[in-house]
């Protein structure tokens, strides 16, 4: 009856996010591949063994992730929707989202927060793989600014345990590092304002997170440092 090809975008957005939620989204998933539903989504979209075995590990990932209780929110649909469209390039995502009539703000942090969260795990895989090891001040400032969504989503997508054991350090201990000093005691240091605050407590959150500073004297101290060679 041609159904779906007539209804919009939202509705069909509505109805797969209700799908997506669900604990285990997998089953209903596989029963709109067999009646040939995923091309509303995506003409390209199809489950192959990659795209269930990345829903699979998903699915593990998030589990684990609600298990840690950290009280941050986030959109379980949406970690599901990036691993369903793993196989999908960043235009045709952008397609599929445009064909579900995805919110523009969301849209574009789907998008643009992927390309990002994807750049991030080849550049923390590439640093594993050549030299075994990588700083956490590295770890952090690479997933900083990427949704859970993305970070859970980069989880699921990896093939290395070691990079799952990073990514998940960066979720328990590394994303909540923070400095002793703040901007009041760069100004108490006569430092000018202007981006050199940001410089100075980002070059201290470094020392902190790589264990070359412990306390608050510490920080101070090279800050001190680092403003006799400005």
């Amino acid at each position: 009856m041609d159904f779906l090809e007539k209804l919009g975008g939202k509705r069909l957005l509505t109805e797969l996010v209700y799908i997506l939620r669900e604990n285990e989204p997998l089953k209903a998933i596989e029963r709109m591949a067999s009646f040939g539903l995923l091309r509303f989504i995506h003409p390209e979209l199809e489950l192959t063994i990659g795209t269930r075995n990345m829903l699979e590990e998903a699915r593990r990932i998030i589990s684990w992730f609600d298990l840690l209780f950290l009280n941050r929110a986030y959109e379980r649909w949406a970690v599901y929707f990036l691993a369903l469209c793993e196989s999908l390039t960043h235009d045709q995502l952008w397609g599929a989202c445009t064909r579900l009539a995805v919110s523009e703000h969301y849209r574009e942090k789907l998008f643009e927060t992927r390309r990002q969260g994807e750049e991030a795990l080849v550049t923390i895989e590439k640093k594993i793989a050549r030299t075994g090891a990588i700083e956490k001040s590295e770890v952090y400032f690479l997933l900083k600014d990427l949704p859970v969504e993305v970070l859970l989503y980069l989880m699921a997508k990896t093939g290395s345990e070691e990079v799952k054991k990073w990514l998940s350090l960066y979720f328990t201990q590394l994303q909540n590092v923070r400095c002793f000093i703040t901007g009041h005691d760069l100004k108490r240091l006569q430092v000018p304002p202007g981006p050199l605050y940001k410089d100075l407590l980002d070059l201290v959150l470094k020392a902190r997170l790589d264990g070359r500073v412990i306390s608050r004297e510490d920080e101070l101290e090279l800050v001190r440092h680092k403003l006799k060679k400005l």
